[in-house]
């Protein structure tokens, strides 16, 4: 009886599990709530010949997101000197413009990186929180393109 009664309420369970489940899918993945998921393999010179080389990777759906970026850059003459992050951040998209507000920046145990020269290579928002970031997105095939003011500056591909 009790084994009976215990395999009874453990089939219960998994059902309102599974439903949760199901229920918590389609909400995170409506119509309307144009998920992000994308990478991006980026290769930036600078005018002072510092050389970053890393992928971006970057996930974002229902206002919330996640931007990994991994590399490393260095001068001709030094040696590299490694790039990684995660940014979590919160977003809004009006039309082709998204805003990201980065929340937390967490600093992997590798990354070396020093901050001033990061600001000549990137946006503060891949390593301060509390910084707001708008870029231009647009569809693209199996990607997009992120732009600047005009400029596009990277295409991020579905993956």
């Amino acid at each position: 009886m009790k084994k009976g009664l215990l395999a009874c309420i453990g089939f219960i369970l998994v059902i309102i599990a599974s439903m949760k489940w199901q229920l918590w899918a389609g909400y995170a993945t409506t119509p309307g709530s144009k998920e992000i998921d994308c990478r991006a393999v980026l290769n930036i010179v600078t005018p002072e010949k510092l050389h970053f080389t890393g992928v971006v990777k970057m996930h974002a759906v229902n206002g919330k997101g996640l931007a990994l970026i991994e590399g490393s850059y260095h001068l001709t003459s030094e040696a590299p000197t490694v790039l990684n992050r995660k940014v979590f951040f919160d977003y809004s998209q009006n039309e082709d413009m998204l805003s990201m507000h980065s929340n937390k920046v967490a600093r992997l145990p590798s990354d070396n990186a020093d901050e001033s020269v990061l600001a000549t290579l990137l946006p503060n928002f891949y390593f301060r929180p509390g910084i707001t970031h708008n870029i231009g997105l647009y569809k693209q095939g199996s990607g997009y393109i992120f732009a600047g003011t005009v400029i596009p500056f990277v295409y991020c591909v579905k993956g």
